[in-house]
């Protein structure tokens, strides 16, 4: 009369385990999806940066950085070395690259500017 139930424990172990595997993922499915939701809402996203102006005397070391300095080596980003760093590069490689020391003090300038730039 009604529902006969297996009286194997392997059954049991089988049926408790399926049951048990159905659970975690299910829990992990919903988990996931909670997280995206959460950090979506976290934080709009940001506009892209707009490029920035350079003053004459900026414009004229970043075109003196870029002639003089990529003909030895491949160009670094300003921003790849703190802004108190580059005084000592420039001093040490500016005289291999056939720059005056005004021209020096320009592209010094300008690598400082554009590597405190956010």
């Amino acid at each position: 009369m009604g529902l006969s139930l297996p009286h194997q424990p392997r059954v049991w172990t089988f049926v408790a385990s399926l049951l048990l595997l159905c659970l975690l993922g299910l829990s992990a499915a919903c988990s996931a999806t909670g997280q995206t939701q959460a950090a979506g809402q976290a934080e709009p996203p940001r506009p892209a940066a707009q490029p920035v102006a350079l003053s004459p005397e900026y414009e004229e070391g970043r075109s003196l950085y870029n002639r003089k300095c990529g003909t030895c080596h491949e160009l670094y980003a300003p921003r790849e070395f703190a802004p108190h760093e580059w005084p000592r590069y420039v001093k040490r490689y500016g005289p291999r690259s056939g720059l005056r020391p005004a021209d020096r003090e320009k592209v010094t300038a300008y690598l400082q500017w554009a590597a405190a730039q956010p």
